[in-house]
């Protein structure tokens, strides 16, 4: 009986990840809010929590705009590198 608690806890928070990650997943007006705030550093996170997302929840973002808004925003915050990586991705 012992055993079977934490297996139980654990199917209840894997069930209610997906849930709790749709309602904190940055809207891309938000992203290019931050970038236009000069928020680099943050709009560059907000863009690394979406810009995997598989096609049936990425339908609400542009894929160009925010590799665009990501090579911009490493640019600004002086990493050429991966500024270079994203604006050839797209």
């Amino acid at each position: 009986m012992r055993s079977i608690i934490p297996v139980l806890l654990l199917t209840l928070f894997l069930l209610g990840t997906p849930l709790l990650a749709a309602e904190t997943r940055p809207t891309q007006a938000d992203i290019q809010a931050d970038f236009d705030a000069g928020k680099f550093p943050e709009c560059i996170l907000k863009i690394a929590k979406v810009i995997n997302l598989p096609p049936s929840l990425a339908k609400d973002y542009d894929r160009y705009v925010l590799l665009m808004l990501k090579g911009e925003a490493l640019l600004q915050t002086r990493q050429g590198g991966g500024a270079s990586d994203a604006f050839a991705m797209a």
